[in-house]
């Protein structure tokens, strides 16, 4: 029998926060995800760091999210392809075949280049020319070159000083190959050097046979090794040599297009088998279980041919498809974390990495992997070698993930959680309200897709089981596993811990990992090999199955589904006067972009067999209690309130969450925005966490618990602060997307939850000048100061961006602000002149006898990052220095540092004279420290500088994560990035300490379900 406890995973949009507050630890939780790049799995090769070849889109007025910094933000220098073109030159080529070669050779060459590609060459290399037969030898006759009267000027060479032999066994195409490899001519200086490229084309033309013992001719591929020279490795096959023999330089593999006039069924096989996936070729391949393809895995870059001038548009109409394929975007990654509930410093060694590929459907592929964190804080593989490159931050690509079997390095698809899916999956779905396991199409009516064809309605339902009955890899097999998982865009996995009483001892604890997708389907994963407990669709998301493999029509057309945060609640029931137990458990899913819903699962036996989970609740935004609820961008959080305090006060658990976000803020021109709109987002809620039912609210109108102004939509998280330590929370702090800072007051003394606040209102209004348009979507962070000789106040710290359209060069600076509450021990009040009787007031700003509210002419502005603040009354801003820099993060604070993340989106003019320009391509996060103490941005340790550049990309959170290894406390920040703190903090200097785990597991109380 197990309980619960929750593990939190650092993802796309979360924190960590930790602040110490009258003597009590305050937790907060959101996360962020950061970005890697890799290659498409359809087509199999890897992409230098963020290199993209960026895909052409209709013109939109408004884009969505991170869309645009997906599809345009790639390498703004030009890729380079490679295209190296292998000639058949072995005895069995005639005069005739050869030139007949030649002549379908120069035609393909001049296609590609002429193809519109950016930085392509060519090459030819003839194989098969040595002198004498002991020697399997290869003749670079065209090194590469652009331009094509010199790539199509060459003849047959049969080597220097080399004459021609009929005899066949000098001509084994592995054995040529082979010794390419070993000469080097791929790397710097080589003959054929493709280190700065970023794709490797190889086309072959040949007539090869199947090689076998006691054969005739030249050879495909090695079975036997009776005419292979001795000094070419033992046992290859054809992705031994030929795949391995391709094997390049910065972690690049080629991929293979193969023209072959096959005299037989077994050369023919074994031809296809060397090409890589694509083309058209649907016929027999032949199995190898090396195949990083999958064993005889179609359809191939196969032609079937004759060597003929007639062969000349097969392998034009085959390139195109090349073309088009190596014309994609670059993957990218998400870092999450595992860290425990109840001790927000305590962390597993596992790091669960969420992955996702853009592509040109309405959903992308997506997988998640993990990794591990060794004693002295490197990420480590399941080999225990360094699984980032140092220097760039990025996966090797010769590594391999913690649930693989084989190498799966920088590629998405590979590996992972997607390559233990098999099928028949647990997949649920509930139409009708009715929760079922789904084992055959029949239970899930058409209609639930919105279609009327059973047909459809049958191959949706199969996929989601997990046959790719869509036939996805375009092989013609429906009856297969599908390996598809969609994008986790905007969310990151979860870890819920499942322990053990101490009753069972020796019974190892096994924990669940839960993972949500743009697919609209929620995961429950076994962390520990990967595999599958069950999935999850809502009805509300079924039509998501049906669309996710159409084409897009523009940058905004993607898939969104589950693509908010995910949330958990252990639910604790008292057994005893002496006794509680932790044995029910709820999961929270939001869905951001996806829609306006709020799903409650009760997932207390989500490692069991039969019903595994139940649907809890459902909450959708825009109608009836919640008309006010927008796109779920707030992630649902616990929190603890006073209630029923007319007779004996009582703790109990709340679902907090805000409003969410309206898509029309995506135009950055919008500056009011009707507040009376369904949807709007302008409201705070609190629900039960057990039934969904609304308790309390904040919000414009009279529908409210608290009737506040609040005009503009809420997508951060709201913050709230225990004063007293009496496990209760007494202030709320929440900042809506225009800039306004609200704080609400709770009443320790509530009688009834519907009564349960003292007041609320504006304090602070940061939106600036007419026509600026900031944007606020990061929740704020709040710490008590006591520094100095002023009174105990708090700090609310948060700074603008357009998380919405990171791209944009807002009319004016983003900046990050200070405010400054004195309001500690009680709410905020005035005395009324009138009557002189006390009355709450949150306008704290005092001017010539009346009372206003805190804007930001009101704040002292902090001129530079060198030296002190000024004082302030109010509090103080910093206007970020460079052109479009932007916040779009909260910040943390860690023993009196506050550590600031800020987000500069690439300079295409700057980038050609920048040599990190590609690492860059997506733009940089940059990492500032403020003393709380001091008041002042510190210059960061042996950087002599005041910021320094800790990921590309949008970094959303930075994480303090103790890897309980020598090394202490570190700092996640991005993709594949762990930070020592004494990078960023002169530790001896300070009050920040070192964090050393002692033990893994608390001991907790008996019992259990």
């Amino acid at each position: 029998m197990s309980a619960i406890e929750t593990v939190t995973c650092i993802n796309l949009n979360g924190f960590t926060m930790r602040n110490l507050l009258c003597g009590k630890t305050v937790f907060f939780s959101q996360i962020r995800r950061g970005k890697m790049a890799a290659r498409r799995a359809a087509i199999r090769f890897v992409f230098r760091l963020f290199s993209t070849l960026v895909i052409a889109t209709a013109a939109c007025t408004v884009t969505a999210d991170d869309i645009e910094l997906y599809e345009h933000g790639g390498c703004p220098r030009p890729e380079a392809y490679r295209f190296i073109f292998i000639v058949d030159n072995s005895g069995s080529m005639s005069s005739t075949d050869f030139n007949n070669s030649k002549a379908t050779v120069n035609v393909a060459i001049s296609h590609v280049l002429n193809s519109g590609l950016d930085d392509v060459k060519v090459a030819v290399v003839q194989y098969g020319t040595s002198s004498g037969g002991g020697v399997h030898d290869y003749n670079v006759t065209v090194p590469f070159t652009a331009d094509n009267s010199t790539a199509t000027n060459w003849s047959r060479d049969y080597g220097s000083g080399g004459t021609y032999l009929p005899s066949y066994y000098q001509d084994h195409q592995p054995g040529s190959l082979a010794k390419m490899r070993r000469d080097d001519v791929y790397a710097e200086g080589g003959l054929l050097d493709v280190s700065d490229a970023t794709n490797v084309q190889f086309v072959f033309f040949t007539d090869a046979w199947r090689d076998y013992y006691g054969g005739c001719c030249s050879s495909i591929v090695a079975q036997y090794r009776t005419y292979i020279p001795s000094d070419v490795k033992q046992d290859f096959g054809e992705y031994d040599v030929l795949k391995d023999g391709s094997v390049l330089p910065n972690g690049l593999k080629g991929q293979f297009t193969l023209l072959h006039a096959a005299p037989n069924g077994a050369a023919m096989r074994a031809g296809a088998a060397i090409a890589s996936v694509g083309g058209e070729y649907t016929g027999s391949v032949e199995s190898n279980s090396d195949d990083p393809d999958g064993a005889s895995v179609g359809p191939r870059r196969y032609i079937l041919g004759d060597l003929s001038v007639s062969d000349s548009s097969k392998i034009v109409s085959l390139l195109d498809t090349v073309f088009e394929e190596i014309s994609v975007a670059a993957t990218l990654a998400t870092p999450s974390v595992s860290t425990s509930a109840s001790n927000d410093t305590r962390h597993s060694d596992k790091l669960y990495f969420s992955l996702f590929q853009p592509g040109d459907t309405k959903s992308w592929a997506g997988n998640i992997k993990n990794y591990r964190i060794s004693d002295d804080g490197v990420i480590v593989d399941a080999v225990g070698v360094a699984a980032m490159d140092s220097e760039t931050g990025v996966i090797q690509p010769t590594s391999r993930s913690l649930w693989s079997s084989e190498d799966d390095g920088r590629e998405v698809t590979l590996g992972g959680y997607a390559a233990q899916l098999a099928a028949p999956r647990n997949w649920f779905t509930d139409v009708g309200g009715v929760l079922a396991k789904v084992t055959s199409a029949s239970q899930v009516p058409a209609s639930a897709f919105g279609i009327s064809s059973n047909s459809k309605r049958n191959d949706v339902v199969n996929w989601a089981i997990g046959w790719d009955s869509l036939d996805l890899n375009e092989n013609t097999l429906v009856n297969e596993n599908n390996h598809y998982i969609a994008d986790s865009l905007h969310t990151g996995p979860l870890m819920v811990n499942y322990w053990k009483s101490r009753s069972d001892a020796g019974v190892p604890s096994r924990d669940v990992l839960f993972t949500a997708s743009n697919l609209g389907v929620i995961h429950a994963i076994d962390p520990i090999t990967g595999a599958q407990y069950w999935s999850y669709t809502p009805e509300e998301l079924l039509p998501n199955l049906l669309a996710f493999n159409e084409e897009r029509l523009d940058i905004n057309d993607h898939n969104y589904g589950m693509d908010g945060p995910l949330s958990f609640y252990r639910k604790k029931e008292t057994v005893s006067s002496s006794s509680i137990t932790l044995n029910k458990g709820y999961l929270y899913a939001s869905q951001r972009r996806g829609g306006s819903g709020i799903f409650a699962l009760d997932v207390g036996r989500a490692r069991e067999d039969t019903e595994p989970f139940k649907v809890a609740w459902k909450i959708s935004g825009g109608e009836g209690a919640f008309k006010n609820l927008g796109q779920s961008w707030s992630k649902p959080a616990i929190v603890t309130v006073n209630d029923n305090c007319d007779t004996a006060c009582e703790k109990r658990d709340v679902l907090l969450f805000s409003g969410g976000y309206n898509p029309l803020y995506d135009d950055a021109s919008a500056s009011a925005v009707d507040p009376s709109m369904a949807g709007h987002g302008n409201a705070i809620y609190m629900v039960d966490p057990v039934t969904g039912a609304l308790l309390w609210s904040a919000g414009k109108g009279g529908s409210h618990d608290l009737s506040l102004d609040m005009k503009a939509s809420i997508p951060s998280e709201p913050v709230v602060i225990d004063t007293d330590g009496d496990g209760a929370v007494n202030i709320i702090y929440v900042v809506d997307i225009d800039g306004v800072v609200w704080r609400i007051d709770l009443d320790p003394r509530s009688e009834r939850l519907s009564a349960l606040h003292l007041g609320g209102g504006k304090i602070a209004d940061l939106k600036g000048a007419e026509g600026t348009n900031f944007r606020f979507f990061n929740r704020p962070d709040v710490v008590m100061s006591v520094s100095g000789s002023s009174a105990a106040h708090f700090k609310i710290m948060v700074g603008s961006g357009m998380r919405n359209n990171p791209l944009l060069d807002e009319p004016a600076e983003n900046s990050f602000y200070f405010i400054r509450d004195p309001w500690v021990n009680s709410n905020p009040v005035s005395v009324r002149a009138s009557d002189g009787n006390i009355e709450p007031n949150y306008q704290y700003v005092t001017s010539g006898g009346g009372r206003s509210i805190i804007k930001r002419g009101d704040l002292a502005r902090i001129n530079g990052l060198e030296g002190a603040l000024a004082s302030s009354d109010y509090g103080y801003f910093y206007d970020m220095e460079e052109t479009a820099e932007k916040i779009l993060a909260p910040s943390l604070t860690y023993g009196g540092k506050t550590l600031l993340l800020s987000y500069v989106p690439p300079d295409g003019s700057a980038a050609e004279s920048d040599e990190n320009a590609c690492a860059y391509a997506l733009g940089v996060s940059k990492l500032y420290v403020f003393d709380q103490e001091l008041n002042t941005f510190i210059t960061l340790p042996n950087t002599e500088k005041k910021s320094i550049d800790v990921s590309a990309g949008i970094v959303s959170q930075l994480t303090l994560v103790d890897t309980g290894g020598s090394s202490g406390v570190g700092i996640v920040a991005g993709f594949g990035t762990l930070i020592d703190l004494d990078t960023v903090v002169d530790i001896d200097q300070n009050n920040m300490r070192r964090i050393r785990r002692t033990s893994w597991i608390e001991t907790q109380a008996d019992g259990g379900l």
